[in-house]
């Protein structure tokens, strides 16, 4: 995304609210700090985002309650298509899985909206300086949000560690005897190979069932042998 460095420029912002007064207030407060250009102004979500790009905003200052698109849709967007403009979220709910739910998606930074107008003004011009904006008040739910969402992750480290601690600690003989078990359907292992699974033993006179075959003959080393008249094959 696009930084403005120059600090003489004038920071180029649309801001989205579906309340006309709030909105009018928030625009009030940044045209008057002399160093942001307010290029456009919506209601919606689906207004802001035909805006953004249009206008190509340095920043947009988009509630996060908005009718027909909300505004993480908008960040979604807006990352989705490479856009340069950077998101800051301003919002009455400071929920902190709200919260990281917006970072996440591409925020650039989260208000309240009980933040004071010259606090607005600072985050808008932070964020356009490409720094992330997040109030001390809100960065502490957000670091239990985070420790929350890794706590099931730890948990089944901790399981598969446990497991493998586990199978290590058995004997070479339990493991291999493990390893070599047949599995359902199919041959593993000790399974005898399809050519040896029947052969004919010649002291029998006759070419025996493929039952009394299996039974009668077995593997012993690295040979068959029939336990009838010790012939190995």
């Amino acid at each position: 995304m696009e930084v403005v460095a120059d600090t003489k420029k004038k920071v180029r912002v649309l801001v989205a609210d579906d309340h006309p007064l709030y909105r009018e207030g928030v625009v009030r407060a940044l045209v008057a700090s002399g160093r942001v250009e307010v290029v456009a102004q919506a209601e919606d979500g689906r207004g802001a985002l035909d805006q953004i790009r249009e206008h190509a905003p340095d920043v947009a200052l988009i509630d996060y309650k908005l009718p027909n698109l909300d505004g993480v849709s908008v960040v979604h967007a807006v990352a989705r298509d490479g856009l340069p403009t950077r998101v800051l979220m301003l919002s009455a709910f400071t929920d902190s899985g709200l919260v990281y739910e917006a970072l996440q998606t591409g925020a650039s930074g989260y208000l309240p909206k009980e933040a004071k107008r010259d606090e607005i003004v600072d985050a808008v011009l932070a964020c356009a300086r490409g720094e992330t904006v997040l109030p001390p008040e809100l960065t502490a739910g957000l670091v239990s949000e985070l420790r929350h969402r890794q706590e099931p992750a730890r948990d089944r480290q901790r399981a598969l560690s446990r497991r493998d601690d586990r199978e290590d600690a058995r004997p070479a003989s339990v493991r291999e005897a493990r390893r070599l078990r047949p599995r359902r359907g199919g041959r593993r292992g000790d399974a005898p190979p399809p050519d040896r699974i029947a052969p004919v033993c010649a002291s029998a006179g006759r070419a025996d069932s493929r039952r009394s075959r299996r039974q009668r003959w077995r593997r012993s080393s690295d040979a068959w042998r029939c336990f009838a008249c010790s012939r190995s094959r």
